[in-house]
């Protein structure tokens, strides 16, 4: 993923910025538009939606002129909100069968390594919980299939029941952490990448 640079920038632009000068405003807006549409287009896969998430950032950027701060990296910031809207994005798109597998191809080559591992943290975090709640023997089957890589047969065999059974728990177990992310994460790439699994 292509990091956004603030280091060409003049130093005064962000002040002007902030005191209201739309000159620099459009000066920003040219910077960093195309960045931030390339950004939003490797994850939404459309033009047009990446196109408004853009407007909508330079919209809230116009709004908060006044709070900038001028020794901050505006391009951190500009990425931030980028990154917010386009979660937002995300998070109801991985509900929409018709666009997970789409999504999901593109989950690590799009992420940082660094934010990547901190979604993933608090992903299996929220998954430990989900699956903390499961009735003893559905998370016994489930933790078997998800930790040990072990078949349905395999797991069949080990605990006397059926292979039928093991397939009925372990759909089960996938429903209720399914739902359990939709109510409780707020980690839409990794929501996603749990989505895809089920």
């Amino acid at each position: 993923m292509e990091k956004i640079s603030t280091r060409t920038l003049d130093p005064t632009l962000i002040a002007r910025l902030s005191a209201g000068d739309a000159a620099a405003f459009r000066q920003v807006f040219d910077l960093y538009h195309q960045k931030l549409f390339a950004f939003s287009l490797k994850f939404t896969k459309s033009r047009v939606l990446s196109e408004e998430i853009v407007q909508e950032v330079f919209i809230k950027v116009w709004e908060n002129r006044a709070g900038l701060n001028p020794e901050l990296s505006l391009g951190a910031y500009l990425y931030k909100i980028t990154q917010n809207k386009v979660f937002d994005f995300l998070k109801k798109a991985a509900l929409d069968q018709s666009v997970k597998k789409g999504l999901i191809r593109h989950v690590e080559r799009m992420c940082d390594p660094i934010e990547a591992d901190i979604f993933l943290a608090e992903y299996e975090t929220i998954i430990k919980a989900a699956i903390s709640q499961l009735p003893p023997q559905r998370k016994l089957i489930f933790e078997m299939s998800r930790d040990q890589y072990l078949s349905h047969e395999e797991i069949a065999g080990q605990l006397g029941i059926a292979k039928n059974t093991v397939k009925v728990q372990i759909v089960k177990a996938s429903r209720f952490i399914r739902e359990y992310l939709h109510r409780h994460a707020d980690i839409p790439l990794a929501l996603a990448a749990w989505l895809a699994m089920a």
